[in-house]
């Protein structure tokens, strides 16, 4: 593998991600990098394995956002894409916001808030709506 600088996970150190938002394993002696896949709303997710049997799903944009960060982004802020391409999940291209800032960011370019987005996206998977 050629010299990629790679900061592991600040609690799951058995991983880490590169700048360019890439994951990889440290796990049993080597440096593997990480298949992800699609998450249902656009986002990059994968598998973090504790066990053959016990494992979480993490968003790939949260992950490499934590990674370079050295910390465990709050429950209550989002994690920005700026160009809102939600498979660009390098650094520099994440910063962290709240909510109202996430939605005036979003209405800022001219993207639909996620209250009409979210309701299509459930709509389409089946949820009852009010």
């Amino acid at each position: 593998m050629e010299n990629i600088e790679i900061n592991r996970h600040p609690v799951y150190s058995d991983y880490g991600a590169d700048l360019n938002g890439n994951i990889y394993s440290f796990k049993f002696g080597k440096i593997r990098l990480i298949k992800d896949s699609h998450h249902g709303r656009g986002y990059r997710q994968f598998r973090v394995s504790f066990s053959r049997n016990e494992y979480k799903m993490y968003l790939v944009h949260r992950f490499v956002y934590e990674c370079w960060t050295g910390e465990i982004i709050d429950p209550d802020l989002q994690c920005n894409h700026w160009d809102h391409d939600k498979t660009n999940n390098a650094f520099a291209n994440l910063d962290l916001m709240t909510n109202q800032e996430n939605k005036e960011h979003r209405e800022a370019s001219g993207r639909p808030t996620g209250g009409a987005a979210h309701k299509k996206y459930l709509q389409k998977y089946g949820y009852e709506m009010d």
